[in-house]
């Protein structure tokens, strides 16, 4: 498995999450992540990242169940990018919507 952090932001509002590939190369974990129901291959199990609102440890693998906007974009859009983004990125929601012309900046900076 693999775990990225990530700061989803939207108008006025910044979300800390943690987000889990269910990919992996170990055996073992590909057994119980199988028996989990999220596949039996590595290509299978690498579709599925589960979700976790750091504030309040609300978690999901499908960006559906959010009852909130900004984390089902978001998580839609790490599933998409997952691969190619680096933990500590911003997922700037308003951007992604088309509804910002530039990108927020991390607030650590």
């Amino acid at each position: 498995m693999i775990t990225k952090t990530f700061e989803v932001r939207d108008k006025g509002t910044f979300i800390p999450v943690l987000a889990v590939s269910m990919e992996t190369d170990n055996e073992t974990d590909r057994f119980i992540i199988g028996r989990g129901g999220f596949g039996k291959s590595v290509q299978e199990q690498a579709k599925y990242v589960i979700l976790i609102n750091l504030v309040n440890f609300i978690s999901t693998y499908d960006h559906y169940n959010w009852n909130s906007e900004t984390l089902t974009v978001a998580h839609a859009h790490i599933i998409q990018h997952f691969h190619d983004m680096n933990t500590g990125d911003v997922i700037d929601v308003e951007y992604i919507m088309g509804l910002s012309e530039t990108q927020k900046i991390s607030e650590r900076i």
